[in-house]
């Protein structure tokens, strides 16, 4: 009698304990907050907000609700372009912005503004011990961050 009892509540349990999803997924679209449909690149900061580059400007998502940064007619700093194609975190918790006309900007994530670094994007960057230099545009010119 125990054997069938034991038996029984193996095959109740058992689709129980091996149905669970071992990864929660959550699909995000431009009906939840996202201000365009492709992401073409993403990246995590120290304070753990998602950024994405988009055909739309920068984003951030903090877990609840997404964020848009782009410039508009009255920002000091004007992009023509805000189809972020790459990004990348910088040393400093700032993002790197690459545009699809290949103009390269820094993003401040503690002001939220944009410095446009007017650099031309055809060198590679050069690694260093403690830095990165990047050689863009401008002989003699580096910006360092």
């Amino acid at each position: 009698m125990l054997k069938q009892v034991i038996t029984i509540l193996l095959y109740l349990f058992t689709p129980m304990l091996f149905g669970q999803s071992l990864i929660n997924m959550k699909h995000y679209s431009v009906q939840d907050g996202l201000s365009q449909k492709s992401v073409h690149n993403f990246i995590q900061d120290d304070n753990g907000y998602i950024w994405m580059s988009t055909w739309n400007g920068l984003e951030r998502f903090d877990g609840y609700s997404f964020y848009n940064y782009k410039t508009y007619p009255e920002s000091p700093i004007r992009i023509s372009n805000h189809r972020f194609t790459k990004i990348k975190k910088s040393s400093l918790n700032n993002i790197w912005c690459l545009t699809y006309d290949k103009r390269c900007y820094l993003f401040n994530t503690r002001t939220y503004e944009y410095q446009d670094l007017s650099f031309s994007t055809k060198a590679s960057p050069i690694q260093l011990t403690n830095c990165m230099y990047w050689e863009m545009g401008l002989p003699g010119r580096r910006y360092t961050e």
